[in-house]
């Protein structure tokens, strides 16, 4: 499968942090028109200098009619959206690398996984096939509103309706923070 991707880097202390985007080679040049006139970016977030600066991939839901925001990154087709986040190494040891991607527009929750992990490998040179535990979001958006969130109001994926989210060392554990179904789907997409 082909992809388009993109990337934001930035360094922190004791590590490195990139964020990826990537979707479907099929949903390069298609926009999202849903029933409700909703399309959905991914878009880049950054706090003010004055709080660190630090910036982030969000995800963002806005009327079709409107113009697309300076800030998006992609257009999302209605679909599996993935979060991922690896971490490698310790404080202890030199330093923790960090590798992120977000992904959207997959025809299931395993495919936007696997993707997301092959973006942040691509662009952080295998961290987060590497890394000692992991932080990761999944849910799929079918083009409608968000309850709870105000249209050009930036959501992580975490907020969509039904999302799943694991945060465990690896190998996997299931715990209060990666529910069993959640650690069945991830290892069913081979994060282990």
């Amino acid at each position: 499968m082909n992809f388009k991707s993109a990337m934001l880097g930035s360094v922190v202390v004791a590590g490195a942090l990139s964020f990826g985007v990537v979707l479907p080679s099929a949903a390069q040049t298609a926009a999202v028109s849903t029933d409700k006139g909703l399309k959905m970016y991914i878009v880049e977030s950054c706090e003010p200098f004055a709080k660190g600066g630090r910036c982030s991939l969000a995800l963002l839901t806005q009327p079709a009619s409107q113009s697309a925001p300076t800030n998006a990154q992609t257009t999302c087709e209605s679909g599996w959206v993935a979060n991922f986040m690896g971490l490698e190494g310790t404080v202890e040891k030199g330093g923790i690398n960090r590798g992120s991607a977000i992904v959207c527009g997959y025809q299931s929750a395993e495919q936007a996984l696997r993707a997301a992990v092959k973006v942040c490998d691509e662009q952080m040179d295998g961290i987060c096939s590497r890394a000692d535990s992991i932080n990761v979001s999944w849910a799929s958006w079918n083009g409608q509103a968000i309850p709870g969130v105000a249209s050009d109001q930036t959501l992580k994926v975490n907020q969509l309706p039904d999302a799943r989210t694991c945060l465990s060392e690896l190998p996997l554990k299931e715990s209060a923070d990666c529910k069993a179904r959640a650690a069945v789907e991830l290892r069913s997409a081979g994060i282990h």
